[in-house]
């Protein structure tokens, strides 16, 4: 039986012979670079990745430090911006960047496939990326980020090391200030990529991500993907050259 790193490879020349690519094609490429990070235990050397590809395998992920990390900056930033008054543009920009870490992915996969010898054509191109990662986040509607249950209560000794972690990103971001409790938010994060149709320059497309959030209390602070900008309809999406 072929390992993860010879059907990887498969599948990304056949991306690029074929110089097209659907949703069950991204999906098996993120499937089978889970593996293959699995099989050489590089989790640390691609967290990103990792997490990227664990979310788009299960149906909620709330057992990822990753992952709540994001969520404790997405509500410290949120806070930050509603104090200061300042656009929702700011926000934006910080989730593509800062937290969601789109760039860092993209290196990431750069890396991975340097490393492993394998075809960076779905990466390296801007349209084909633009387009990966359009498939990629279509996968991850109504997939949730959350908190764990019972991140709100108060750390107990019994709590694993895992649990007290959580707990403590959750507090972190839903402390006191100033004798008042800070608002922690919970999101919908509407999935737009940048447009693989868009042929203005990079700095001119729409941002990655497009975020609403509203205050919330309580430990299902989660982020929620949802397919509000569509792409276009077709069975597969041509690559560039």
């Amino acid at each position: 039986m072929s390992g993860p790193r010879h059907r990887l490879d498969m599948l990304l020349k056949k991306a690029k012979r074929l110089r097209r690519v659907d949703g069950s094609a991204v999906r098996n490429v993120i499937a089978t670079i889970r593996e293959l990070i699995e099989a050489n235990r590089s989790h640390a050397d691609f967290p990103v990745t990792a997490l990227y590809c664990n979310w788009s395998l299960h149906t909620q992920i709330s057992a990822s430090l990753t992952a709540l990390r994001w969520l404790a900056e997405i509500s410290k930033k949120q806070s930050a911006i509603a104090s200061q008054s300042t656009g929702v543009q700011d926000l934006l920009n910080y989730l593509s960047e800062q937290v969601f870490q789109v760039d860092l992915l993209r290196r990431e996969l750069l890396e991975l496939a340097r490393r492993h010898d394998l075809s960076n054509f779905l990466f390296s191109s801007e349209r084909n990326w633009a387009l990966f990662m359009a498939l990629l986040l279509d996968g991850l509607i109504d997939k949730h980020l959350q908190y764990p249950d019972g991140a709100d209560q108060p750390s107990d000794q019994s709590d694993s090391d895992w649990m007290k972690k959580a707990k403590r990103l959750y507090q972190e971001a839903s402390t006191s200030v100033g004798g008042a409790r800070r608002q922690i938010f919970k999101a919908a994060w509407i999935s737009l990529a940048v447009d693989p149709w868009d042929d203005r320059p990079e700095l001119e497309r729409t941002p990655v991500f497009h975020c609403n959030l509203r205050a919330f209390e309580g430990p299902t602070f989660a982020i929620r993907i949802t397919n509000a900008y569509p792409l276009p309809e077709a069975d597969e999406y041509i690559l560039a050259p």
